[in-house]
């Protein structure tokens, strides 16, 4: 992967902490391939550090944490093994009151979960021994739930404790599109909306000069990176991964009602249910939420678009693949990837209104609703709520046609439907291709109630 791009606000927090010279305590965690190792090297760069990276062996921890410490800290390859974590933070504490360290313990879960009594010894060194010294404590961890709720929690013997966090996501566009220079600015947007702006799977199709040859070669051959990622990130995850590819695989087709899935499956609900709730955690699926009171909290759809893109045009054709024969599995996805991506952008939409529209937001998201009048449902691609009680509404159009005076109409039709009592309401559009005249005007007009956004303000351009 190339070097400086994106990550430079956590850098940037990172060596202001350094440069304190006291005592810090950070936790960092994000889902697995978001870059977090990378960051923690880069920062590390030159300094004086102590990496350990956790499994799940209790044993075993504690004699590769000995021998971490022994080549950091004096040189020696072989030591004999600390008898417990509570002896070894006691030698780093010693060498840290004499000179700034960092202790970087990656996959904290493992540990605390293979120890039940680590969080505590560790509460007790901070509290006790670490507090006037110069060391840099940092755990890092994939398993978010753990992160959030065992580690970052009331309820963890750390809590109140830490001195910084940084929950590192996935790269924005602009990144993305810094990471692929002299791609086209379709190819950046569809290579964005299949990796979910993962620096790791990027950096598998930037060794490709084109989109279309990186998910060839990358998806539908046999053995490629991205087509194996996906079973592997979930083997990473659970002991047996059969049952959450039937689920994926379901909600790929458009099933994703939990009685659906159960009798698709097999499986009962309580069963589906905890498992939904387990891909939840990780980030790979949501369920349908109701914003500002209005839309269907029923049901589950794809919060990751890489699982998605794998689910819906790769593993169900993965016969095909591995026997050689996927070129008509590719072209299938090709034909369809205007309207795959055209749907992923509205991720990036969104985020883009969070951060960039002025107004203090405290709810976003899609919202999809029974339009009784055309008998279906419905969806806005982007509604939020202000902390004064403004709306906004949006649609995205990543399309080769410009947006008119047609699709606001539209926008402001299904708005009247799903929030008819709402008052003050802006709409926003984005628009891959720009804007016709007539609608132009018209938000010239609108008092700042119509926005329109173009592609390229996406990068910041």
């Amino acid at each position: 992967m190339k070097e400086h791009i994106g990550r430079q606000n956590e850098l940037g927090i990172l060596e202001s902490r350094w440069n304190s010279g006291k005592f810090e305590f950070g936790v960092i965690y994000g889902r697995r391939r978001v870059g977090k190792t990378y960051l923690i090297h880069k920062f590390l760069n030159g300094k004086r550090k102590i990496y350990f990276q956790a499994t799940k062996d209790k044993d075993f921890n504690i004699r590769r944490f000995s021998r971490v410490i022994g080549e950091e800290l004096f040189g020696i390859t072989e030591i004999m093994p600390f008898t417990s974590f509570s002896t070894a933070f006691s030698v780093i504490a010693e060498y840290a009151e004499k000179e700034r360290i960092a202790l970087v313990i990656d996959e904290i879960s493992y540990l605390a979960e293979s120890d039940e009594t680590f969080l505590s010894v560790l509460q007790s060194f901070i509290d006790q021994d670490f507090e006037d010294t110069g060391l840099f404590l940092i755990l890092c961890g994939s398993n978010i739930n753990f992160m959030e709720n065992n580690l970052l929690g009331i309820k963890s013997p750390v809590y109140g404790r830490r001195t910084f966090q940084i929950k590192l996501l996935p790269f924005n566009i602009s990144d993305t599109a810094e990471m692929l220079k002299g791609w086209s600015f379709d190819d950046v947007s569809a290579a964005h909306v299949i990796t979910g702006g993962i620096p790791y799977y990027l950096s598998f199709i930037n060794e490709h000069k084109d989109l279309k040859e990186a998910l060839k070669h990358e998806f539908f051959l046999p053995g490629g990176r991205l087509y194996t990622e996906g079973r592997l990130y979930l083997m990473m995850e659970f002991r047996s991964v059969n049952l959450y590819d039937t689920i994926l695989g379901l909600i790929a087709s458009g099933v994703n009602d939990v009685s659906k899935i159960s009798d698709e499956s097999g499986k009962n609900k309580s069963i589906i249910s905890q498992a939904l709730q387990k891909l939840n955690t990780l980030g790979i699926v949501r369920k349908r939420t109701k914003i500002a009171g209005s839309g269907i909290s029923k049901g589950w759809v794809f919060a990751d678009r890489y699982f998605q893109f794998l689910y819906q045009y790769v593993y169900p054709f993965m016969e095909m693949i591995e026997l050689g024969t996927g070129k008509s599995v590719f072209l299938k996805a090709l034909s369809d990837l205007s309207s795959f991506v055209e749907k992923g952008i509205e991720d990036t939409f969104r985020k883009y209104v969070l951060s960039n529209s002025g107004f203090l937001i405290t709810e976003i998201g899609n919202v999809e609703f029974a339009d009784y009048t055309t008998k279906r449902n419905e969806e806005i691609a982007m509604v939020a709520l202000t902390s004064d009680g403004k709306l906004l509404l949006g649609e995205s159009k990543w399309r080769t046609e410009a947006v008119g005076l047609s699709e606001y109409n539209e926008l402001v039709r299904r708005s009247l439907t799903a929030y008819p009592s709402a008052e003050q309401k802006y709409y926003f559009l984005l628009s891959r291709s720009g804007f016709k005249e007539n609608l132009r005007m018209l938000a010239d007009n609108s008092n700042g109630t119509i926005v329109l956004i173009n592609g390229e303000d996406l990068l910041g351009k």
